[in-house]
């Protein structure tokens, strides 16, 4: 999925939704089919219908690649309709075509169909997530995301992504819980996001300077 720079929208962010790593740079993951041992495969016609959707998920990329912005929503509700069972993606990159076009609240509508659909892999699932987390803490409701990025954490099973942790820690220092900002600060530096040192010193300074009024 797309991870473009949260510095787009928010400079103190490290990626503004869609923060999905650029799934626009590969194919479509939308043949997975399986059938129990013992079960009867499809007809020929679903075999075609999933073809045919992933046809115009590659349509409607090839339009967001264009930023016709339009020709892509148009082609990504068409995908999902073509092949519902498998709209992960569609529902995805959806979000990412109402986001550019302006409107947020259908795009963060659109990942939340994507979190709710069957078939989403675990990394979109954690981008979906970190997309999310963006979309409320713009619209100033931290709660809600730090609910999405303490997701995107757990599904980073590799520890490899420092952004993520990066915006949990601005978030939670928006939540006034230095504590917990600068411990993500701290972990997104290890993990090379350059910005967060400076982040982390700040968050530090913050919190000697709360604890040294508790003192008094």
């Amino acid at each position: 999925m797309f991870r473009a720079g949260f510095g787009l929208i928010a400079t103190s962010l490290s990626r503004s939704p869609p923060a999905v790593g650029r799934s626009a740079a590969r194919a479509p993951a939308v043949y997975r089919t399986c059938f129990p041992k013992g079960k009867i495969a499809p007809s020929a016609r679903f075999y075609a219908s999933i073809t045919k959707g992933a046809n115009t998920l590659e349509r409607g990329l090839a339009a967001l690649e264009k930023h016709d912005l339009a020709e892509a929503v148009t082609l990504f509700d068409q995908a999902i309709t073509e092949n519902p069972t498998e709209a992960a993606q569609a529902y995805v990159l959806l979000g990412e075509a109402h986001w550019f076009a302006g409107e947020k609240t259908l795009a963060s509508l659109a990942w939340e169909e994507a979190l709710r659909s069957p078939d989403i892999a675990p990394v979109e699932a954690m981008a979906t997530h970190c997309n999310l987390g963006g979309y409320h803490l713009l619209d100033q409701r931290p709660e809600l995301a730090k609910k999405h990025y303490n997701a995107a954490v757990e599904l980073d099973v590799g520890r490899q992504d420092g952004e993520i942790r990066f915006n949990l820690g601005v978030c939670l220092e928006r939540m006034g819980d230095l504590e917990g900002a600068i411990k993500y600060y701290g972990e997104a530096k290890e993990l090379g996001v350059e910005k967060a040192a400076q982040f982390l010193i700040n968050a530090g300074a913050k919190n000697l300077a709360a604890k040294g009024k508790k003192e008094q």
